[in-house]
């Protein structure tokens, strides 16, 4: 693994994860228990979520560049035994761990079905989500005849923020297959992916919007990567056309999986592009099943034409630390054999070859960037710091998906939509910070009731937006 500052081997970093490992041990981390880790992604990051799995315990990789409110109301709910942190954050410095003897080689191995990670994703309550994933929802993704490298060797690329199963995919999937974990800092772009290749990156994931801007920027600074996994939004064909036209051997992997299912849960080696037809999400994963549903909520009966997508198998989330509720609604059992199934709300619809195809939502969640959204979880911020009614709309990409929040408040702030802006950044993280910031005298409505966001949408037409 190496990092800008320092590489490690695997018996290096075993061993730094050792010293972690007693470490944590002397504040009295065991097995099921949290660790919170806030720390940048890097060697030091990995050798202390590394020593609380040898433990048995965790972990919940926080981003330190959240606002602290953020963290703290994270840290409230997770209920950490250690807050493993640098440069004041946390309750204990990962620089004091890392510096007395590892532990001994004896301990027990951990359960595969025991919880190894707890993501964070977009609420509809006002209220993030916390995922409790188990080890064997990556490790089924790794290895022989699986979905991620197959080969010991691969270089990738580790790009992402703490928080998301993605970071899990770049981090532990590699090493767990014999490969390298390459870390940048600063965001994919071109200049650093061209470095990072030359460094030995040879496998990457970038969000469709990232792939999207890297390929009208310069196509070429893809050269050199054998494989390149994509998703989080729904592809640009187009796009895709000019990637494959410009690199026919790149392997192009459009990966679909909500993080209730650990990274993926289909996968589709992307061939031959229509630009004027969808590109499949593909076929499930190994320990995986998909299927569509109808309006009965029976996996098992024969799929509607366009249903629900229901995902079963190892991959599935423990539920939502300390959410019953939610966690019982989202995560079914209805058929007699006892198979537990996640209702996604994602709709999808299968081709004459059997490829499933995204086809749209239940409820407002979208993907902004690559990043789940739940337009209810930034109202309810907005409307408690405001004290009037909000409304969120999420604005269309240019060529597919989302790309941009905006925010329409009703009445008018003295302070202007900037300062608006800058009280919501320090309370929520940079994904849920609305782009644009609008006035609105009311929120207009359909002849429904609801409130009518095409109609906010076009009022945005022809505006920079503040």
């Amino acid at each position: 693994m190496r990092d800008p500052s320092e590489a490690l081997t695997y018996r290096e970093l075993w061993d730094a994860s050792g010293r972690a490992a007693a470490g944590l041990a002397r504040h009295g981390v065991g097995v099921d228990d949290v660790v919170e880790v806030a720390l940048e992604p890097g060697t030091t990051a990995v050798a202390s979520m590394l020593g609380a799995l040898r433990l048995g315990a965790a972990v919940a990789a926080v981003d330190p560049r959240w606002p602290a409110r953020r963290r703290d109301q994270l840290a409230e709910r997770l209920s950490p035994v250690v807050s493993v942190g640098a440069d004041g954050t946390g309750t204990t410095l990962a620089t004091d761990l890392l510096a007395g003897a590892p532990m001994p080689e004896t301990a027990a191995p951990v359960d595969a079905a025991a919880t190894a990670a707890v993501f964070f994703t977009s609420g509809s309550s006002g209220e993030p989500k916390l995922v409790a994933s188990p080890h064997h929802a990556l490790t089924r993704l790794t290895g022989a005849g699986r979905t991620l490298f197959p080969e010991p060797g691969a270089v990738m690329l580790q790009a992402s923020r703490p928080g998301w199963d993605v970071l899990s995919l770049e981090t532990w999937a590699p090493l767990c297959a014999g490969g390298t974990t390459h870390v940048i800092r600063g965001g994919v772009f071109p200049d650093a992916l061209v470095a990072a290749v030359a460094a030995g990156v040879d496998h990457a994931w970038i969000t469709s919007s990232v792939l999207n801007l890297l390929v009208d920027e310069d196509v070429t600074c893809l050269a050199g990567l054998r494989q390149v996994l994509t998703g989080g939004e729904v592809l640009s064909p187009q796009h895709v056309a000019c990637l494959r036209a410009a690199h026919p051997t790149l392997d192009i992997v459009n990966g679909y999986g909500p993080v209730e299912s650990c990274v993926f849960a289909t996968t589709h080696h992307v061939g031959a592009v229509q630009q004027d037809r969808d590109i499949p999400i593909g076929r499930p994963v190994a320990d995986t099943d998909v299927r569509l549903v109808g309006g009965d909520g029976d996996p098992l009966a024969d799929e509607p034409d366009e249903g629900e997508i229901w995902i079963s198998g190892l991959g599935l989330a423990d539920g939502y630390l300390g959410d019953p509720d939610r966690t019982a609604e989202a995560f079914v059992a209805p058929v007699p054999d006892g198979a537990r199934w996640y209702r996604t709300g994602d709709l999808g619809r299968r081709d004459d070859e059997g490829l499933l195809h995204f086809a749209g939502r239940l409820d407002r969640q979208v993907k902004v960037r690559g990043a789940r959204v739940q337009p209810e979880e930034l109202e309810a911020v907005a409307a408690n710091l405001l004290g009037c009614p909000c409304a969120v709309v999420p604005v269309p990409g240019r060529w597919s998906g989302y790309d941009r929040l905006a925010l329409f408040v009703v009445g008018a702030a003295p302070e202007g939509p900037g300062t608006v802006r800058r009280q919501l950044a320090a309370q929520l993280p940079k994904h849920l910070v609305p782009d644009v910031v609008r006035f609105v005298p009311h929120l207009p409505t359909t002849p429904n009731g609801k409130v009518d966001t095409a109609g906010l949408l076009q009022t945005l037409t022809g505006t920079g937006g503040h």
